[in-house]
């Protein structure tokens, strides 16, 4: 394994961070970071109406909304490496840090928590 130095080149992409690692090797990699929930929201409101499976019947706007920003994202930027961060359940070091961190949000709609592992499957 060869270890990475972390160049400066940082490009925030809407909510993406776009960054060159610079193996010993001379060879530079793009990565790109995605904000999974923040990615996973937008997708589910974006497609006003939702949409469901007409198999199943579970919703899969969020899933398709998804796949659409992924598909976008391979297709036209061709990263060498992709990565999407997610919020782990329960409280953070922010919520420590700043007690009314995401106090005024709403609760997560049932229809969406019901795409996550769908979504998290598709970006496996």
């Amino acid at each position: 394994m060869h270890s990475i130095a972390l160049r400066c080149l940082v490009t925030i992409v809407i909510s993406n961070v776009l960054c060159v690692l610079d193996y010993n090797l001379g060879m530079s990699k793009t990565i790109y970071i995605i904000d999974g929930h923040a990615q996973i929201f937008r997708a589910f409101f974006a497609i006003r109406g939702g949409m469901t499976s007409p198999t199943t019947g579970e919703p899969t706007h969020a899933v398709f909304g998804m796949a659409g920003i992924m598909l976008k994202l391979l297709t036209d930027v061709k990263p060498d490496l992709v990565v999407m961060a997610i919020d782990t359940k329960g409280p953070t070091f922010r919520d420590k840090i700043y007690p009314d961190y995401k106090a005024n949000r709403e609760k997560t709609p049932e229809d969406l928590i019901a795409q996550e592992k769908r979504i998290f499957d598709i970006a496996a």
